[in-house]
């Protein structure tokens, strides 16, 4: 997970930030991107 954002207007959902990379054989990246996704939380206690 590369982020984490709260709004205050969406109580039980939060933008999330993923960060992947692919490496060959060698150990070389060959690929990476960066993605978001609006997920659902827990509600605070």
């Amino acid at each position: 997970m590369a982020g984490l954002h709260f709004e205050e207007s969406r109580p039980n959902q939060g933008i999330v930030e993923f960060e992947h990379t692919m490496t060959n054989q060698r150990g070389e990246v060959v690929a990476s991107c960066r993605r978001t996704g609006l997920m659902h939380c827990k509600p605070k206690a």
